[in-house]
């Protein structure tokens, strides 16, 4: 009992503190859409998480991704990864949102209790949690891009110098800028290659 409590009261805690920033307008969230789209090889639909599934964020599945050093390369960053939660939503709307490579990414070799391990040591992660990242880095970028004032002209301005682009701006510009991807890769899950198209709850926008 005294476990579920302490669960409840820390979810309301962090609900409360990701709740404040929605005050924020330069305010966006990027989360990781969940690893929960596969099944023996079958596309699941509706598994994606929350808060992953809010309406103003932005929810990120996961594409394969590309390099002769990679464990499993499969198809490519052109298709959706098997494990790659699907939408819609409980209540209709399409998610995922955006999708960047996921599987396989190079990343920090973290160990508990250990200091300096990520010097030298990298390794191979899969999941959504390595695509939400890249997404976050590339809004960044467009973020600096508005605010150092690149915009129209392509070059660095003071005078057109944006400095709070709102969230919603760089939401527009990511998903406006999205590659359509040609279908969802199951074969490493032991399935085949699922069709899917811009707008749909395999890759979104």
């Amino acid at each position: 009992m005294r476990t579920e409590t302490s669960f409840i009261i820390t979810f309301l805690l962090l609900m409360f503190t990701f709740q404040q920033y929605d005050q924020n307008d330069d305010f966006l969230a990027i989360v990781a859409a969940g690893n929960a789209g596969d099944d023996g090889g079958l596309d699941v639909p509706k598994t994606v998480g929350s808060p992953a599934n809010s309406k103003n964020g932005i929810g990120v599945g996961a594409t394969v991704s590309w390099g002769s050093s990679l464990p499993n390369r499969g198809y490519g960053p052109s298709f959706v990864t098997y494990f790659s939660s699907r939408g819609p939503t409980a209540d209709g709307r399409m998610k995922p949102d955006l999708m960047a490579p996921g599987f396989w990414m190079r990343s920090a070799g973290a160990r508990p209790n250990k200091q300096g391990e990520c010097d030298s040591d990298l390794v191979y992660k899969a999941g959504t949690s390595m695509a939400a990242p890249v997404v976050s880095g590339t809004a960044a970028k467009i973020r600096q891009y508005f605010r150092q004032g690149y915009y129209p002209s392509g070059e660095k301005n003071s005078v057109d110098a944006y400095p709070n682009p709102s969230g919603g701006l760089l939401k527009a510009v990511l998903l406006n800028g999205a590659q359509a991807l040609l279908g969802v890769d199951n074969v490493a899950a032991g399935g085949g290659v699922t069709p899917s198209a811009p707008y749909d709850n395999n890759q979104g926008f």
